[in-house]
């Protein structure tokens, strides 16, 4: 009888780690919290491992914690993971506790808004915040929005901090600089001063990318010196210049030669009436094989003009159609330009045995020059 009990307390426990189970899988799938934890309330706010994994699903699983883990330091710094706003349910006493909150703003800083006020203007316990959360500069008080230490660790680690440093820092043109270059975006909060000053502006390019002018004043971005300057430090500058200018040919080719590899995105933005531009697309040519691939189809079908285009960039063989890689003479003039884009000829032509030969008198020739 005694085995009999014992056996039935094994399946009574077994059926209640199943429940569990199977409440953790309804969390995870979305279901409402109260619907699914509310009937077991009594038994779960005392299992600490089920609270730790259910707040992975829904933090609101907080609300069925016992009081006792509630003011458990090494349950809360856990539960913290999830989510800061389970510090709400924390008592006072914790939240004033300096070493506690130090520990829990290691693990997430934007949990200093939840700090008593005078943690908040703790310098000490503020920088242990920007650690992992420059945004946290928003919650400090007293005087840190204007300590020049505090706002500086504050936009490195996240430019858009900038917006809750004092007018006095906003006007301290390094922080706002290093804000920049954190996120771009951060010239938003720029004062006026340096949001006008071209100079400013393109250093701020210089440093973070062409993405500065996103958010810069419009006549900046419909100003084609001033975006022409920004081309040449970063040549995703284009894709943030006026649309009017991002389809000047003379800007897309800068772009072009100031990204080297990385400027033929530029020819993306290239319109229909320069992929059928003749002057255009030779230009680009000679700064990147990619000027063919763009070319219109009546251009990319002209036998004459594939030529010209390979006698400038070999390479340009692998956007060749088919019929063009096939061909031994625009073959043989690719090799000439580039012996690399044999690479990119008809598999056939390259198996030809007078078109081998001819390509091994050029190997031979670029071996005696």
């Amino acid at each position: 009888a005694q085995l009999m009990a014992g056996d039935a307390e094994e399946v009574e426990e077994d059926r209640r780690e199943v429940d569990k189970q199977d409440l953790l899988r309804r969390l995870k799938g979305g279901e409402n919290v109260a619907k699914v934890v509310g009937p077991f309330s009594d038994e779960i706010s005392k299992d600490k491992s089920f609270l730790l994994a259910a707040l992975e699903f829904n933090v609101k699983v907080i609300e069925y914690a016992a009081q006792v883990f509630l003011e458990d330091k090494d349950f809360m710094l856990q539960a913290i993971r999830f989510s800061p706003f389970v510090l709400r349910k924390c008592p006072e006493s914790l939240l004033a506790e300096k070493a506690f909150m130090v520990e829990a703003l290691s693990v997430d800083g934007s949990a200093l808004q939840l700090a008593a006020k005078f943690m908040r203007a703790n310098k000490e316990v503020v920088m242990k915040a920007l650690d992992s959360s420059g945004a946290a500069l928003e919650f400090t008080e007293g005087n840190l929005k204007d300590d020049a230490e505090v706002v500086r660790k504050a936009v490195e680690k996240d430019g858009l901090a900038l917006q809750h440093a004092s007018r006095a820092l906003l006007s301290d043109r390094a922080i706002v600089m290093a804000a920049i270059k954190q996120n771009t975006a951060a010239v938003r909060f720029a004062p006026d001063e340096f949001k006008k000053d071209r100079e400013f502006l393109l250093d701020a390019v210089r440093h973070a990318g062409g993405s500065v002018l996103l958010n810069a004043p419009q006549e900046l971005q419909r100003d084609e010196e001033f975006v022409l300057e920004a081309i040449k430090l970063e040549c995703s500058s284009l894709t943030f210049a006026a649309k009017g200018l991002r389809q000047k040919p003379e800007l897309v080719l800068a772009a072009i030669t100031a990204g080297r590899g990385n400027g033929t995105a530029a020819l993306e933005l290239a319109p229909p009436e320069l992929r059928n531009d003749r002057s255009f697309l030779l230009k680009a040519a000679a700064r990147t094989p990619q000027a063919l691939r763009i070319a219109s189809d009546s251009f990319r079908s002209d036998r004459k003009f594939v030529l010209e285009v390979i006698k400038l960039r070999g390479a340009a063989l692998q956007f060749a159609l088919p019929q063009f890689k096939a061909d031994r003479e625009v073959a043989l003039e690719a090799a000439k330009q580039d012996l690399g884009a044999v690479a990119f000829a008809d598999p056939a032509l390259r198996n030809d045995s007078s078109f081998r030969e001819e390509i091994a008198k050029l190997q031979r020739s670029y071996h005696i020059e």
